[in-house]
């Protein structure tokens, strides 16, 4: 018997040791999953914080230059103090949303090619697939005006709308507006009429840039 003892012992005390390891490196691994997810979801949280503090300095940066329109506002209209005639503009129409504008021969405009033909694309550089600024044709039910369709815009995506201007462009209801989106910033402007919303937009907030959008804008036209 005490031989048997003997034999058996240093087989337990091995077991044993063997389980203790095995649980050490069992804890050792969940430590190590825990320390990854925890440094992943700190790197994430950073990261958002950042783009976060982004979004906010380039709203502060668009609430601190004023929605500044090249002319005034006489009697509610939206009255642009440029003359178009004098200064080489290019007569643009788009056909199938039945309106034109005018631009500065130094840029371009054209039928936007990767969307409904209606909507137009200018700018500097423009092409048929990028410009600087452009018009999309929007439908829009004749119950909603266009602050509770810019609301719902800015509940649906990465984008607020500031300094709105209830205005009158051409006889039309309108919404002048700065918009801070992610990544881009810029200027709006919305006109209804004709059962539609027509939205300019300029992707940029240089005044030389926003001075020939008001010119646009101004020239605007639709076929009633």
């Amino acid at each position: 018997m005490d031989n048997y003892s003997y034999e058996k012992t240093p087989k337990k005390t091995g077991t044993i040791i063997s389980l203790i390891a095995i649980a050490l490196i069992f804890v050792l691994v969940i430590l190590g999953i825990y320390f990854y997810i925890n440094r992943e979801m700190n790197s994430m949280r950073a990261s958002f914080e950042q783009d976060k503090i982004q979004l906010e300095d380039k709203i502060n940066e668009l609430e601190a230059t004023q929605l500044d329109v090249d002319g005034v506002m006489k009697d509610g209209e939206f009255d642009v103090d440029v003359d178009i005639s004098s200064g080489e503009m290019k007569l643009f129409t788009n056909t199938e949303g039945h309106y034109s504008f005018k631009y500065p021969s130094d840029w371009n405009a054209f039928v936007w090619n990767n969307g409904p033909a209606r909507n137009s694309l200018f700018g500097p550089n423009a092409t048929s697939e990028q410009g600087l600024g452009g018009i999309n044709v929007n439908d829009n039910s004749p119950s909603r005006t266009i602050d509770q369709m810019l609301d719902l815009r800015e509940q649906n995506a990465e984008v607020k709308y500031n300094n709105r201007v209830q205005t009158t462009i051409g006889n039309k209801t309108a919404i002048t507006a700065g918009y801070v989106g992610y990544p881009v910033s810029g200027y709006t402007v919305f006109i209804s009429g004709n059962g539609v919303v027509y939205e300019f937009y300029l992707n940029s907030l240089s005044e030389s840039d926003k001075a020939i959008f008001d010119q646009i804008v101004a020239s605007f036209e639709t076929e009633e």
